[in-house]
């Protein structure tokens, strides 16, 4: 498929560099788990995926109606040359084929067997990012078929932040001001918080899901075996995921694999034996 494959179809080793990451902030989308060293493959099949669901779900969306997704650049106002007017040209027409000007991207965290889909942020008022990912999983379901092959959990991300724990507080407050904390409603709901984290040692589990429970409101209170809400707080180096949802169990933690019945290790072996044959 010309993605740096070797013999054996394996991708070459080193494509996903373990390194020094930038935090993906206030960004939505989806937090995807695939398998090692297939993530090119994974991203290929998503954004297959995505972009069937985007054309079924939202026919009157165009790109073109989007806003280039960049932050704005405080620039210094000052005489320019002829060249350097040039140059700066030059420059803001390469910036401009990195926007994301896409429904979504893709985005390295530079840890293996994971990738972040990255939703235009003109998309929040319009794409309900929980809801999009059920109607994926429901669909797998129903019809017993997995669109996806090397694709693990697709998770709903509502926002995200950088991994620290002042930052992890405030992006979480409004969401669980929108479930836990509304006004009038006294009906207290059962939750739990589901936190994971991957390449970072600076947060400590216990003392982040302490801070988090003293923000949902007392008449709500912690069943961790069947939660109607779950708190979904997942950590991938220096960047925070985080999404608050309904029906967890129901769409089995969010695993197309198991929502569509994919017999993966038996594919495994089918896969092993083409090999073999080779």
């Amino acid at each position: 498929d010309g993605m740096g494959k070797k013999r054996g179809g394996e991708e070459k080793k080193g494509y996903w560099k373990q390194t020094r990451q930038s935090p993906i902030e206030n960004k939505f989308g989806v937090f995807v788990t695939c398998d090692r060293d297939r993530e090119r493959r994974s991203m290929t099949e998503i954004t297959n995926l995505f972009t069937e669901y985007f054309e079924t779900l939202f026919p009157n969306l165009s790109v073109g109606d989007l806003k280039p997704d960049v932050e704005d650049e405080e620039t210094e106002k000052k005489e320019l040359s002829i060249e350097e007017e040039l140059a700066a040209e030059v420059e803001t027409l390469k910036k401009k084929r990195k926007v994301e000007n896409a429904f979504f991207t893709t985005r390295d965290t530079g840890v293996q067997g994971t990738f972040f889909m990255a939703f235009h942020r003109d998309l929040r008022d319009k794409v309900d990012i929980v809801e999009f990912v059920k109607r994926i999983l429901s669909d797998a379901e129903a019809n017993k078929e997995s669109k996806t092959r090397y694709t693990s959990r697709l998770i709903p991300v509502q926002t995200t932040c950088i991994a620290k724990p002042e930052h992890i507080m405030k992006a979480i407050q409004p969401l669980i001001d929108n479930v836990f904390n509304i006004p009038g409603d006294n009906k207290g709901k059962k939750y739990a918080i589901i936190f994971k984290k991957r390449h970072n040692t600076d947060l400590k589990q216990k003392d982040v899901i302490e801070e988090i429970a003293q923000k949902v409101h007392l008449k709500n209170f912690v069943d961790l075996k069947n939660p109607d809400w779950v708190i979904h707080v997942e950590i991938v180096k220096t960047t925070c995921c985080i999404s608050i949802a309904s029906d967890v169990t129901r769409f089995k933690k969010f695993n197309i694999r198991e929502m569509s019945g994919f017999d993966f290790e038996s594919a495994k072996k089918i896969e092993r034996g083409k090999k073999g044959k080779r």
